[in-house]
């Protein structure tokens, strides 16, 4: 840190800004940086600042020390609130934390604050990544404040304890987020984090419009307009989830040790998993405490997938719930708000998650309704509730949407066998009609709009062994517009679909029937490469994923 040359400045009574101007410096942030050691000024500043403050750049500690460097990551904040340890197990997502310091520290012509916002649905790691983040830069401010903003109850909670660690003076009539509004106001290098913020309102409660400071927030929310720039988080790449998964469960930082068929089954369960972390973390805490090998617990997971993404185990700290948990607590509240979230979701769990029709969407939502004619403004309503909690993404480009697959996963479990069978007529019929009721001339496009969807169509009519004049129509005018049977999509394209059979999901209430074609998925499917992707063969139930931990079988070779 330079302490010399911000003496100076202040023994002057000179703010920044003030400095800045007469460096013809655009961003008075620069000169913080440089006081506070981060960067350092070019040889043209440096005379620039000799000139101002009448003083040599020894005297102003500008001086080529290369010890100076050495002392930059000693200096720790004054205040320090964050409520979780560094994570030992993160992975990847450097390039996106030198991204957000570059937009944080980017200047602002508007405002001197600077905020930006993680967005993405519950368990993809906004949280862990912030943590990350300031454990890395923490050098770089003096002041780090974290605040749950979920509730107005957690905000002002937060708020009061605060105050009371920074013994600031309460006045009268004057509220616990006022008080420190106004504190942060005449305060600079400072970050405050506004974890899982729901009401955009908690912003204007505790941040000062006019200050000097950095403002990170996490949300669901798949927008913010103009309170933040956004960023939405994804899951891991499959590589990525691979090597976290094996990290977690035995705190290894390579994959050295570990025999291939492991390895590629934690990168399949990355896969499966669409890299979402709470979901790599909760499976790494049961096979750890189990003490199974991953290839166990894929099969299981292939088999039992709702059942599996409810057991979060043991040994959790920062993430209570498990992910089946979790969505199940988010679709309850969605479907609160609006009954047609319920449908729409119910629609999607059956069919490709990435590319959803919104017109097929919406036509499945006037079905239901039995044409009412509010469907449209009621699709729009239940749409912004879903986007909201990042359930469901829009491209509005190509007037798409996807889903997450775990949400497909939880949300089928939901629903007995029945309603299940229900539903998938209801998509098969609506689909159909929608295939055949299109002129001839202009299948060509419609399949290319809609191939995915025909493809899990045709996977839902085989598996659920729908028969109806209708689907026979439709195959056969699939078959003839491909001159023979339609191919089945690519196994990475369908690592979803062995999940619609209710054989693949587990039914505490119903017992299946071996002898009906209903629940008998059929042992592969052959696919367009000529490779056979198998659908969940020679798992064991799930007691013997319990018994692996007596049998003292381990995740390494």
């Amino acid at each position: 840190m330079n302490q010399s040359l911000r003496s100076e400045r202040e023994k002057h009574g000179w703010s920044r800004a003030y400095v800045a101007e007469q460096l013809d410096l655009a961003d008075p942030k620069t000169l913080g940086r440089w006081e506070r050691g981060v960067s350092s000024p070019s040889a043209q500043f440096v005379r620039k600042l000799c000139l101002l403050f009448e003083k040599s750049k020894e005297e102003l500690g500008l001086a080529p020390i290369e010890k100076q460097s050495a002392c930059i990551n000693a200096r720790h904040s004054l205040f320090w609130n964050v409520p979780y340890r560094r994570n030992p197990f993160f992975t990847g997502r450097q390039e996106l934390l030198t991204h957000i310091s570059t937009i944080l520290h980017t200047h602002n012509e508007m405002t001197s604050i600077s905020a930006l916002a993680l967005g993405g649905m519950g368990g993809i790691g906004k949280t862990q990544t912030v943590v990350e983040y300031v454990y890395r830069f923490r050098n770089v401010y003096r002041l780090i404040i974290w605040i749950q903003a979920d509730t107005h109850e957690s905000l002002v909670t937060d708020c009061k304890r605060i105050v009371n660690a920074l013994h600031l003076r309460q006045h009268e009539q004057e509220s616990v987020c006022d008080t420190l509004k106004q504190w942060l106001r005449n305060q600079d290098e400072w970050l405050v984090i506004l974890d899982n913020v729901v009401n955009l309102d908690v912003i204007n409660k505790v941040i000062p419009v006019e200050a000097t400071g950095h403002i990170l927030l996490t949300t669901q929310r798949s927008s913010l307009g103009e309170v933040a720039q956004y960023i939405l988080l994804h899951g891991f790449t499959p590589e990525e989830g691979a090597l976290f998964l094996l990290r977690r469960i035995q705190g290894r930082a390579s994959t050295r040790k570990w025999c291939a068929r492991e390895i590629k089954a934690a990168h399949t369960l990355s896969w499966l998993v669409s890299g979402l972390p709470l979901a790599l973390d909760q499976a790494g805490t049961y096979i750890e405490e189990i003490g199974c090998q991953i290839t166990r617990y894929l099969a299981m997971y292939q088999q039992y997938p709702a059942m599996l993404l409810h057991r979060r185990g043991e040994s959790r700290l920062d993430h209570p719930d498990s992910v089946g948990t979790m969505l199940t607590l988010i679709c309850d509240e969605l479907e609160k708000s609006s009954p047609a979230t319920r449908e729409i979701l119910r629609f999607c769990a059956f069919l490709h998650p990435d590319t959803l029709p919104e017109e097929l969407v919406l036509e499945s939502l006037t079905h239901i309704s039995r044409g009412n004619a509010n469907s449209p403004l009621l699709y729009e309503e239940a749409l912004s509730i879903l986007r909201r909690s990042s359930l469901i993404q829009v491209c509005p480009e190509t007037q798409m949407l996807t889903v997450h697959p775990l949400v497909q996963i939880i949300v089928k479990a939901s629903m007995d066998p029945q309603e299940q069978r229900r539903w998938v007529e209801t998509i098969v019929h609506i689909l159909s009609h929608f295939f055949l009721d299109t002129q001839v001339s202009k299948r060509a496009s419609f399949y290319q709009r809609y191939s995915l969807q025909l493809q899990a169509c045709m996977v839902l009519i085989t598996l659920w062994n729908i028969t109806s004049p209708i689907t026979r129509q439709l195959r056969e005018c699939i078959n003839e517009h491909f001159s023979g049977p339609m191919q089945l999509i690519e196994p990475e394209s369908t690592h979803h679909l062995g999940y619609m059979l209710p054989g693949h999901m587990e039914q505490n209430t119903h017992e299946q029937d071996d002898d009906c074609p209903c629940f008998r998925p059929p042992d592969s499917f052959e696919c367009k490469n000529g490779s056979t992707w198998s659908i969940g063969q020679g798992v064991s139930p799930l007691s013997s994923l319990e018994s692996a931990k007596r049998t003292g079988e381990t995740g390494a070779s």
